[in-house]
């Protein structure tokens, strides 16, 4: 299981694919704030913890695709909470 301590600051996020996501801007609690560009000044997303499979090298593997992850991070802004 991944913890909040291994997720670190600028690391790349991958979908299930191997795809690029984002990048970590920072970590709070069991939300990842990602910047959904190749730079930290893009627009931010909160994806759940939860949705990291492994890391590694300073990357991050989705257990989500892409096109998966947007719509449920969509899904949670909307709701207003986290997984």
């Amino acid at each position: 299981m991944v913890g909040a301590t291994d997720i670190l600051q600028h690391m790349e996020i991958l979908d299930a694919d191997g795809d690029f996501v984002g990048l970590v801007v920072s970590v709070t609690g069991a939300e990842i704030e990602l910047a959904d560009g190749h730079e930290v000044g893009d627009a931010f997303n909160r994806i759940p913890l939860a949705w990291v499979d492994y890391t590694w090298d300073h990357k991050a593997k989705l257990k989500l695709t892409r096109d998966e992850a947007q719509n449920r991070w969509r899904e949670i802004e909307r709701r207003g909470e986290t997984d």
